[in-house]
């Protein structure tokens, strides 16, 4: 009887276990969802930037080289 109830606990202390790593699991996939959704929203704020700071060189050349012509 007591090597059962000691197989029982370890069995608990087992299923307890696993139940904690599995929680753990569920945790870090939504943590990583969230920080790639994060990052990808990061890549397109970027490229968006990245073009309208590229529009705005092009203007200011352009307005340099008007200035520079009419001069």
């Amino acid at each position: 009887k007591k090597l059962l109830e000691k197989y029982t606990r370890v069995s608990q202390f087992a299923v307890e276990e696993y139940e904690a790593l599995q929680d753990t699991l569920h945790l870090e996939k939504n943590l990583r969802t969230e920080a790639e959704t994060f990052a990808r929203n990061m890549l397109v704020e970027q490229k968006k930037l990245k073009r309208q700071s590229d529009i705005l060189m092009q203007s200011s050349s352009s307005s340099l080289a008007l200035q520079e012509a009419l001069s």
